[in-house]
């Protein structure tokens, strides 16, 4: 039984999220910037079948979680506060697209919390891709605008019924689920942080569309196959376009649970 939970964080920010006790070990989903846990609808069932321990929460700011600031720090201790409570002991971190670098950032910090990270499409690895680094200068300049604007609460999303078929309308079906200033400040926030290899100090799965920018980049792949701690795959898709197609999805978590990539599979 996938259980709902509240609990205030260390600033008294309300966190939500989704929690099912299981036989296996404990596996700790991030959602995007611009979702919330119900975009991880298809991994959660997955894991849950495969009698996994789960734990989905809604990042600050995003889905039924409350407002909060966005400071990255405050998000890696909202996921510590999370992992206390449940007593968790150590976790598979998964990440997916810029929140890859809270879940390395997670590792990095409390290595003895995390046996194994798994990075989902990890849209942006700094001081590797000038096209990461032209939309994280873009999202600062964009931000600037319309820091001014009011904060206004909106919808929690069902992303499961959400069809996702390119970047105008990820970012329309976003500005339904919160606003603009949150998800880009959100974000910069993840973005910042420098995902580079000598960051990535604990065992990691890194899971990319064949057709991504990154997994195009010799430079990127190169440097990460260097690491022996790192192992990567992709799927055959391309990320943007089949983010939320069933069988993208199926790919994924074949990827996850092959005894190739995953541990505990």
């Amino acid at each position: 039984m996938v259980e709902e939970k509240y609990i205030n964080s260390f600033d008294g920010t309300r966190l939500f999220y989704k929690v099912h006790q299981g036989k296996g070990p404990w596996v700790v989903m991030l959602h995007s910037p611009g979702s919330n846990n119900t975009t991880l609808w298809y991994e959660i069932e997955e894991f849950k079948k495969k009698g996994y321990s789960i734990i989905a929460p809604d990042l600050r700011t995003h889905g039924k979680s409350g407002w909060g600031n966005t400071h990255f720090e405050s998000f890696v201790k909202d996921l510590d506060v999370i992992i206390r409570v449940e007593k968790c002991g150590q976790v598979e971190l998964l990440g997916a697209c810029a929140t890859c670098s809270l879940a390395v950032a997670y590792g990095d910090r409390y290595p003895e919390k995390v046996k194994q990270l798994y990075l989902i499409y990890p849209v942006y690895i700094k001081y590797f891709s000038l096209q990461g680094m032209f939309w994280h200068y873009a999202g600062h300049v964009l931000q600037f605008f319309i820091q001014s604007r009011k904060r206004k609460r909106k919808k929690s999303l069902d992303f499961k019924h959400i069809p996702i078929t390119g970047v105008i309308p990820f970012l329309l079906n976003i500005r339904l689920g919160m606003n603009l200033k949150d998800y880009l400040s959100s974000l910069n926030s993840m973005i910042h942080y420098p995902l580079t290899p000598e960051k990535i100090k604990r065992p990691t799965n890194v899971i990319m569309a064949q057709r991504d920018f990154l997994m195009k980049n010799k430079r990127v792949y190169e440097e990460l196959s260097k690491i022996k701690k790192v192992f990567l795959s992709n799927v055959d898709t391309d990320h943007m376009a089949e983010l939320k197609k069933v069988s993208v999805k199926q790919q994924v978590a074949s990827k996850l649970f092959d005894k190739r990539f995953a541990s505990f599979a």
